[in-house]
């Protein structure tokens, strides 16, 4: 009973101070110093800080070395090797006519002292010099006159400039293979450019375009598109082409095949039955119409009948045809092939064809 009656009162002059409490609040709501909480009895006292004019304007920290820095070690790992400032170390053998270095091109490493980017911006700022490639993690291949590349040398983080030998611009297969047909590129910016065309400030030129080298060096010339060309070669080598300013890549011409066969393994499909007994329906698309827009259409496979109701142009280049990649016609026979070209049909045999092409031929 001593206890409830403590409790009591204590609860008693809780409730006085509280209420005095309130009635001195009119009077603490003009000070700055003062401030009550959200708890009844908890007085805070609040600390009145004022910021002198333009105090943000003084705030200053301390730039990191290493951010400063790029810390690089002084290498360019290139495609047949790796650059350091006595060379280049190769990774393997290379036939002696890929030796040869090609005059427009040079490997400039960049030491520690000024950031990468910032040396190749002022690179791009010399006439008839540009910068192709970056090789990680200190190399920029550049392509420029002999003037030109002379001057790019003397520019401040330069630490080294190394002949780049014609075999980087060729594709490894193709260092000991003679293939019949190979495809040219030249160099590339956000697309790939139609050849090269540099002047230096004594008007020095460096000029080429692809097609020029192609008419030189090709036979049967497939111009795939800008700055992309096929062919066959004439007797010359492959590096005597990749020795050309305007060529920046040479490799075999890509051949195509359908291995539509190799799905059956994929799918872990064996045994002499059919794959339509996998199907749990007898859909076959009859009375269907299903659109396939691709590259073109080789209206004479022979999977498709007469169920081709159109064949679309959409580009406008004047045909549907599948002339390069076979890809339309692959994606339309496992559509609705009926099988008469191979042992299967594709989803839909019975349905009809609307096709659009997509690609320029």
């Amino acid at each position: 009973m001593i206890r409830g009656e403590v409790v009591k009162n204590q609860t008693l002059y809780k409730a006085l101070f509280i209420s005095a409490l309130m009635l001195m609040l009119p009077l603490l709501s003009n000070s700055s110093d003062w401030s009550v909480s959200d708890e009844e009895s908890h007085v805070t006292l609040v600390e009145k800080i004022e910021l002198k004019n333009a105090v943000m304007h003084e705030l200053f920290g301390v730039l990191d070395d290493a951010f400063e820095n790029e810390n690089r070690p002084l290498l360019a790992n290139s495609r047949i090797g790796v650059y350091d400032a006595a060379g280049l170390l190769l990774k393997q053998d290379i036939p002696d006519e890929g030796l040869i270095p090609r005059p427009d091109l040079a490997m400039f490493l960049v030491d520690n002292s000024l950031r990468i980017q910032d040396v190749r911006s002022s690179l791009e700022q010399i006439h008839g010099l540009e910068v192709r490639a970056f090789i990680s993690p200190s190399g920029l291949l550049v392509q420029g006159t002999k003037h030109s590349l002379e001057q790019g040398s003397e520019e401040a983080g330069i630490e080294a400039m190394l002949p780049v030998p014609v075999a980087m611009m060729v594709d490894e297969y193709l260092w000991f293979e003679s293939p019949e047909k190979i495809r040219l590129e030249s160099w590339r910016g956000d697309e790939l450019h139609s050849g090269v065309g540099l002047v230096d400030s004594e008007g020095h030129v460096l000029q080429q375009s692809l097609s020029h080298v192609s008419k030189q060096f090709l036979k049967e010339i497939n111009i795939i598109d800008t700055g992309r060309i096929s062919g066959v070669v004439h007797s010359q080598s492959v590096f005597e082409i990749a020795l050309e300013p305007s060529v920046s890549w040479v490799r075999a011409e890509p051949m195509f095949t359908i291995d539509n066969n190799y799905a059956r393994s994929h799918m872990a499909i064996t045994g002499s039955y059919s794959v339509r007994s996998h199907f749990t329906t007898d859909l076959d698309g009859s009375g269907q119409i299903v659109a396939v827009a691709d590259s073109g259409l080789d209206e004479d496979h022979g999977d498709f009948g007469t169920r081709i109701i159109e064949s679309k142009d959409v580009i406008g280049d004047g045909s549907t045809a599948d002339t390069w990649s076979g890809h339309g016609t692959h994606v339309a026979c496992t559509v609705l092939g009926d099988g008469t070209r191979g042992p299967y049909a594709g989803v839909a045999p019975a349905s009809e064809l609307y096709f659009q092409a997509m690609e320029n031929d």
